[in-house]
């Protein structure tokens, strides 16, 4: 069980439409803010994140702003819906594209990394996703 250090929140999902809470997601993961972008993960991922400390949170957000390409890009400033599970955000001349759940109950971010496998972007583009074993 958590305790009072807690970064995230398990219990509260993020609000608002998926394109809304991928772009969210990918600007706060651009300001370095692990906590907010766990916020807005999935309740799978709100959950996991409850009961681990602050090391493990950065090192998996670390790592999806690395596959996501996230440095060498611009300022994520819009979002749109590929598919039901599917967004992507234009951050300057980069496209990312993020997987959310948009089931009321476990609305949020999805990081597995076999989210890949099902591209549905077609262009040049990155993933927000992690290798890190959750």
């Amino acid at each position: 069980m958590a305790d009072d250090s807690t970064v995230v929140d398990a219990q509260t999902a993020p609000a608002g439409p998926i394109t809304q809470i991928a772009l969210r997601f990918l600007r706060a993961l651009q300001h370095h803010d692990e906590a907010a972008a766990a916020s807005e993960l999935s309740l799978v991922g709100r959950a996991y994140f409850a009961v681990h400390d602050e090391t493990v949170l950065y090192q998996v957000m670390r790592d999806v702003a690395v596959h996501a390409q996230l440095d060498q890009a611009g300022v994520c400033t819009r979002a749109e819906r590929l598919t039901a599970e599917a967004v992507v955000v234009r951050c300057g001349v980069a496209n990312v594209v993020v997987h959310v759940q948009p089931d009321p109950l476990t609305t949020g971010v999805q990081l597995a990394r076999w989210h890949v496998r099902g591209d549905v972007y077609d262009g040049p583009h990155t993933h927000a996703f992690t290798t890190v074993v959750l």
